[in-house]
């Protein structure tokens, strides 16, 4: 091949290989998500799969727990000897934790967990009467005595693992992730008052995102296209 040849494939090469990286931009989301039912206190270990480097380069891994809430119910009861003004709450606090991957960020904060826990509740304030004489016995009726019947309400939160982290997500393998959703209930700061209550129905339903970068296949045959004009342009003008 003469050398003129060569030189074009060399320099149309460094072409396509930089137009092959610059390409290389497409951003492919998986997503897994794992759920499940039922009262608080509770908790379930779940499964994920790691990524697979054969799709791409990882880019980010986040987070995301949602939790919804149904029903319960929370009655007080007033046993002082003074009115009472009580804010009562009823729902759930969720959180993810793994001994087998990194939950935490950039700046080493735990992802879902601890103080980035998701809650949520439903809740309302009554304004008791004194004790009507039931005083030492739980006694629901009012006037000093009510009741909150839970409803429906949502939570969210999520995060993003830290760059330095991402290795833990590499591979073929599963890994595990203990999912727990403790009962929130909130009476309190009133003396004399007590309360019972029916827990709500939970539902925490937890997703995994890896978001990777694929090479552009329209950049990349387009490149390529480029090279074979260029070839044939020069063998038409030595012809």
């Amino acid at each position: 091949m003469p050398r003129k040849y060569l030189a074009l494939l060399a320099s149309v090469g460094a072409l396509t290989a930089t137009t092959t990286i610059q390409a290389a931009s497409i951003i492919a989301p998986v997503t897994q998500s794992q759920g499940f039912t039922g009262q608080p206190n509770l908790s379930k270990t779940v499964q994920f799969a790691k990524f697979d480097s054969s799709l791409g380069t990882l880019e980010s891994v986040e987070w995301r727990l949602i939790l919804d809430i149904e029903g319960g119910s929370l009655t007080v009861d007033n046993d002082g000897e003074l009115p009472a003004t009580v804010a009562v709450e009823l729902g759930a606090r969720g959180s993810i934790t793994s001994t087998d991957v990194k939950l935490l960020t950039d700046s080493f904060d735990s992802i879902l967990s601890g103080a980035n826990a998701v809650g949520v509740g439903t809740g309302t304030v009554f304004n008791l009467a004194p004790d009507n004489g039931d005083m030492g016995t739980f006694d629901p009726t009012m006037p000093d005595a009510d009741t909150h019947i839970g409803g429906s309400a949502s939570a969210s939160g999520n995060g993003l693992v830290g760059a330095g982290f991402l290795s833990d997500y590499i591979g073929t393998d599963m890994f595990s992730v203990a999912v727990k959703v403790d009962q929130l209930l909130e009476f309190g700061g009133v003396g004399g008052v007590s309360g019972q209550f029916d827990p709500v129905m939970a539902s925490p339903n937890v997703q995994l995102i890896y978001n990777y970068s694929v090479p552009e296949p329209a950049s990349i045959l387009s490149a390529l296209g480029g090279v074979l004009a260029m070839l044939a342009w020069g063998r038409r003008r030595d012809g």
